[in-house]
């Protein structure tokens, strides 16, 4: 049995030019916590090709399956680009 439990928390238009900053959190029986902070950025003002900023952290238990603990944390960037294809 997993008992999984979920928290998210945003704002929205955060300085004023549609900028988002969330936060996500979890937890369950093999998912010992698990979080994540992203900044969104729209580029150029154009919301479909937004810029993310995102720090994380995930700490996993599956000593019961494995025998092992599994912890990864670090940041990334991501960028959206939309490409259309005209035939």
């Amino acid at each position: 049995m997993n008992n999984h439990q979920r928290a998210s928390a945003g704002i929205r238009n955060l300085l004023g030019r549609a900028e988002k900053l969330e936060f996500q959190a979890s937890a369950s029986t093999s998912t010992k916590s698990s979080f994540a902070l992203t900044f969104t950025k729209p580029m150029n003002g154009d919301p479909d090709r937004p810029l993310d900023f995102v720090v994380f952290q995930n700490q996993n238990d599956w000593t019961i399956q494995s025998g092992y603990e599994e912890k990864s944390s670090g940041l990334y960037l991501k960028y959206k680009v939309c490409v259309c294809v005209c035939l």
